[in-house]
């Protein structure tokens, strides 16, 4: 597990673009660092905002249980998500969410990295929402993975506004 200075020294710059970088703490993942082609996709710099800002609370809550779990275990986290664009077309995201090692003391930190397996239009895409997920699971780092699978944060096509 990288340390987080290790991780923003050694970056890819390509990679770094679509990165976020978490801080886990008991009201839910702060976003630290958001990429600057994540912030083109989503109309917006979410940081310093709670991840999944936005959701319902359900949703909120289950996101939080997942990056907590990550970040206490260690394991990582490989998802494939729908969003729905603001003129209705879906597209899919593709994410691997993992733990950083940080100093005693620090609040625990997540790295996220996603990217589109759709083409994304710079216009039509922003202010995108997030729908459902169509494959999760843990990912293995070191320490092995928990029997049951990460808690999923389906939404109804209706419930994200």
């Amino acid at each position: 597990m990288p340390h987080t200075r290790e991780f923003l020294d050694l970056a890819d710059p390509t990679l770094i673009l679509f990165t976020t970088i978490l801080e886990v703490t008991e009201s839910g993942s702060i976003i630290r660092f958001m990429g600057t082609a994540l912030v083109e996709l989503w109309g917006s710099d979410h940081t310093n905002t709670i991840f999944g800002a936005g959701l319902p609370e359900p949703a909120i809550d289950t996101l939080r249980a997942n990056c907590d779990f990550i970040a206490t275990h260690p394991c990582g986290m490989a998802e494939l998500a729908e969003f729905t664009n603001p003129s209705g077309r879906p597209f899919f995201m593709e994410s691997i969410m993992l733990p950083l090692a940080v100093d005693e003391g620090r609040p625990l930190r997540l790295c996220s990295f996603s990217h589109s397996l759709d083409e994304v239009d710079a216009y039509e895409d922003k202010g995108s929402k997030y729908r459902t997920k169509r494959r999760v699971g843990w990912m293995d780092v070191g320490s092995g993975v928990p029997l049951s699978g990460p808690l999923e944060t389906n939404l109804g096509a209706g419930s994200v506004g």
